[in-house]
């Protein structure tokens, strides 16, 4: 989403502003340029590639913030790829960040059901639980995901803000230590 020349990426409670004429903001669009480069080709070809439609849904919810096509393409992977995790962590993480949390979780879960040895999954289900403030379910999920790779960032930053909003500094300081 650019508003007055910056990129503001939005989660439920979280907003993130980076001016869009920074190295990083050109950055960002590059890399989404690139990937629709890519991946338009692919699914002119055959739209009923997984992977392909998750980059696709990627790239429309987390550079363009087009919500609806990043739903579709999602959507559409889940249907060609029904024992895809990504398809599913992919859409449920579009739907949260709408606020639809309930709906998301549900998704991420699944996904974090047919792939509970890719820690990105077990840590997205814990983020969205976050979000619903529901500390038992997040610390649950992203414990998943740090038993299969100990040192994954997401995790253990996530494990930080589930104390930090539980009201533990210790451990929240402890867990973002960890992370760096």
């Amino acid at each position: 989403l650019d508003v007055a020349g910056e990129t503001r990426a939005i989660g439920p409670g979280e907003t993130v502003v980076i001016p869009a004429r920074t190295p990083h903001g050109f950055r960002k669009a590059k890399v989404a340029a690139q990937l629709q480069v890519t991946v338009r080709p692919a699914l002119a070809l055959d739209d009923s590639l997984p992977l392909a439609l998750f980059i696709d849904g990627i790239t429309k919810m987390g550079y363009d913030w087009d919500m609806r096509a990043a739903e579709a393409a999602f959507s559409r992977a889940i249907e060609v790829g029904p024992n895809d995790a990504r398809g599913y962590s992919g859409l449920g993480y579009t739907l949260a960040a709408q606020g639809r949390l309930v709906e998301g979780l549900k998704h991420s879960l699944r996904g974090a059901e047919l792939e509970p040895l890719t820690p990105i999954w077990t840590a997205n289900a814990g983020m969205i639980y976050r979000w619903m403030r529901n500390e038992a379910g997040a610390t649950e999920e992203v414990r998943k995901s740090l038993e299969v790779e100990p040192h994954f960032l997401l995790s253990r930053l996530e494990l930080g803000r589930v104390h930090l909003a539980a009201g533990r500094l210790h451990e929240a300081v402890h867990e973002f230590e960890r992370a760096v």
